[in-house]
């Protein structure tokens, strides 16, 4: 990831977590891949996204906006 990161020129300052044992896919029983699950600060979650995403587009781009700025998360 931090590569990819780095290639990419992205600097995030949230923890992303890859789950090569899948030992959180089965705590949550996700059987869908790839899934992105956006975790809120205390915890929530605040979004699920199935599938693969275009993550430089700009739709995903507001999305995470709109996320950042959601009522306990800015």
């Amino acid at each position: 990831m931090d590569a990819f990161l780095k290639k990419e020129y992205l600097k995030v300052s949230y923890p992303i977590l890859l789950d090569p044992d899948e030992r959180v896919a089965r705590a949550y029983r996700l059987s869908w891949v790839p899934v992105t699950i956006v975790v809120g600060r205390e915890g929530q979650i605040l979004e699920t996204n199935l599938g693969a995403r275009v993550w430089g587009s700009q739709e995903v781009m507001d999305s995470f906006e709109q996320l950042l700025h959601t009522r306990g998360n800015d």
